[in-house]
């Protein structure tokens, strides 16, 4: 099928890919690196929640701007071999390593509760594709209420609060 859309033989994709797995791979690779810069790139001055909260509604976007796009990361992604959905996988990373960065500066301000900030990164990242898979099953007239009701959950979440006990790392 890729071959016949494209008008090649079957045999000239084969000289440049083993697989359709490394076919999705280099897709994902080449497509996705400049959605991501958008999404972390130039988030507006403010409070660090402030910026997490821009981040998942930029990322939220993302789905409903780039259906392509994001079907190939957060779907089809799921079914490569391991070490090629980790490399696709990777492409999140730089938002990842954002959110990161502002659960520490959040942190540190006072304005985020007293935890582990890479932790709070992590659970941050797993709400947020949460939400991204939420949004791929409810499509574009879900959005609204899946975008208000994750950064509602998100604000209320990431509210400063006594940490109770719990161990900083």
């Amino acid at each position: 099928m890729l071959a016949d859309s494209a008008g090649i033989a079957r045999t000239t994709v084969y000289e440049y890919f083993p697989n359709k797995e490394a076919v999705l791979a280099v897709l994902i690779d080449e497509r996705l690196p400049p959605i991501v810069d958008r999404v972390v790139e130039d988030l507006p001055a403010g409070s660090a929640l402030d910026q997490v909260a821009e981040m998942v509604g930029r990322s939220l976007r993302f789905v409903l701007e780039h259906p392509v796009e994001a079907t190939l990361l957060f779907r089809v992604s799921r079914e490569l071999p391991k070490p090629l959905r980790d490399e696709a996988w990777s492409v999140f990373d730089r938002v990842r390593a954002e959110v990161v960065r502002l659960c520490r500066q959040g942190v540190a301000a006072g304005e985020f509760p007293e935890v582990d900030p890479i932790s709070l990164g992590t659970i941050i990242a797993d709400h947020l594709v949460g939400g991204i898979d939420e949004l791929s099953v409810r499509g574009p007239k879900g959005a609204p209420s899946v975008l208000a009701s994750r950064l509602a959950f998100l604000r209320g979440g990431l509210a400063a609060q006594p940490s109770r006990g719990i161990p900083k790392s």
